[in-house]
């Protein structure tokens, strides 16, 4: 017995504005503030500290303490920094990031981060830095880098024709094993679970990159998933001679499959959460999106989709109560026009061999 199923089961006044608040929720947010877009994906500034020396951690450690100096001084705070190191490791580069918008002197910031390096690798006796001798090979550039914006583009259109090629592989296959309802169901779990997904995404301010199109559309996948797990056993239960006679919320809860979804989905998680916790940072808000959409489609197969069955199954089967009356009733009138012209036929020819036997 599918004893969850059984407590939400035609429940869908309760889920289904759940579901439209999150919806439009997203809209809105997303309407008046846009998504968080990812640092990478926004315009920015840039401070390049290049070190044409080898590398060790003490020397860009020294290089950082400069420079966080400098900012504290100015006034400013990088969104983020990376450090980018050759192969042969002789030479070495740490990027700081900044808005775009920043008012900050640039090019006096520029100049005094490299009187302070200089200072550094002049350095000597009790003041001596891990910079020391490295006054020539030293050199700070400021720069301004544009959003990857026509990449994102790239990736959203793919996934976009991808994603509408799967809804229409899904309710074909779903439509053809099953029935049609079956099929619409299952695209409009998958549809309905790209929709929270993208929804959470705005509410929760998850950095947007182009991997956030490919986190959608893996949420796009787990809904066509779980829509054609679920959509296809409750048909099954529906169509089964054992559960003839049972009402519509009886037969929603004998077709649920909340424990194939539920073991599913904590075993997608598991997975995920594994690969963000090894990953770097975007690698990170990338399984956090992909858990959002796994949510989504728990959500909506597992928990929507159960709880508004009940209601339209109750149509269904009344409409097919009323057919087969109806198919009965006219079977019954064409029988009884059958067994008539029959009649008739018989009454005729016996009609003739009396006459026969008369004469």
């Amino acid at each position: 017995m599918n004893k969850f199923t059984k407590k939400i089961a035609g429940k869908f006044g309760i889920f289904a504005p759940i579901a439209l608040a999150i919806l439009i929720a997203g809209i809105v947010v997303a309407a008046i503030f846009g998504f968080n877009t990812a640092p990478a994906y926004s315009d920015v500034k840039t401070l390049t500290v290049k070190v044409n020396s080898y590398y060790t951690e003490e020397r860009v450690s020294a290089v950082k303490d400069v420079c966080k100096a400098e900012f504290s001084k100015a006034g400013v705070s990088s969104l983020f920094d990376e450090t980018d190191v050759s192969t042969s490791l002789n030479n070495y580069e740490i990027v700081y990031c900044f808005k775009a918008d920043e008012k900050a002197d640039f090019a006096e910031l520029k100049k005094n981060v490299e009187e302070k390096l200089t200072a550094a690798a002049e350095a000597s006796g009790e003041n001596k830095t891990a910079l020391e001798g490295l006054q020539t090979l030293l050199r700070v550039t400021v720069n301004e880098k544009t959003a990857m914006r026509t990449a994102t583009r790239h990736f959203a259109l793919r996934a976009a024709i991808a994603g509408g090629v799967l809804l229409l592989a899904v309710f074909v296959y779903v439509s053809l094993r099953h029935k049609l309802a079956a099929g619409l169901a299952a695209a409009a779990i998958a549809l309905v679970t790209l929709g929270l997904t993208v929804a959470l995404t705005a509410i929760c301010r998850i950095p947007f990159s182009a991997m956030s199109v490919n986190a959608w559309f893996i949420s796009l996948l787990f809904g066509a998933l779980f829509g054609t797990i679920a959509a296809g056993r409750m048909h099954a239960a529906e169509k089964d001679e054992e559960n003839a006679g049972l009402d519509a919320k009886e037969i929603t809860v004998k077709g649920a499959s909340e424990k194939t979804l539920f073991a599913l989905s904590a075993g997608i998680a598991l997975g995920t959460l594994l690969i963000g916790a090894m990953g770097f940072t975007p690698a990170q808000w990338f399984s956090l999106l992909v858990i959002a959409g796994l949510a989504s489609a728990l959500f909506t197969a597992g928990i929507l989709y159960p709880a508004m069955y009940p209601s339209i199954l109750k149509k269904l089967l009344v409409s097919r109560a009323e057919r087969s009356r109806y198919d009965y009733v006219k079977k019954s009138r064409s029988e009884k026009k059958k067994n008539a012209a029959q009649a008739t036929e018989s009454a005729a020819a016996e009609n003739g061999e009396g006459e026969n036997e008369a004469k």
